[in-house]
């Protein structure tokens, strides 16, 4: 539940900054907008399984950041708090071999022009 409240407050920084944390679907239509050609998009989740400690440096990383940029954005102590416990949770879970998080990967090729 910590963890989940955490990542909801991401998001919320997030669209404090005119940023979609959830843009990972749409990454094949702008690859298209583009011009681009066979397009593909996937859904993979990283684990922490292999290297916990990796894991938990990022994790720690985008701790600081997110907490930094929820100060600047001026947020109240209350939901600061909620913030960095959430991802302090995801952290330790990370180092017990149990954190994931869900990327989108996209790709595309530059089209052949002909001569």
């Amino acid at each position: 539940q910590v963890i989940d409240t955490g990542f909801r407050l991401v998001a919320a920084l997030w669209e404090d900054y005119d940023m979609d944390i959830e843009c990972g679907p749409e990454q094949a239509g702008w690859l298209r907008d583009l011009g681009l050609e066979d397009l593909r998009a996937d859904h993979m989740t990283i684990s922490s399984l292999h290297d916990p400690e990796t894991f938990a440096e990022v994790a720690e990383s985008w701790r600081t950041t997110f907490c930094d940029m929820a100060l600047a954005a001026g947020w109240k102590a209350h939901r600061l708090r909620s913030l960095d416990a959430g991802l302090r949770a995801w952290r330790r879970a990370a180092l017990e071999g149990l954190a994931s998080w869900p990327i989108w990967v996209a790709s595309a090729r530059k089209p052949v022009r002909k001569s």
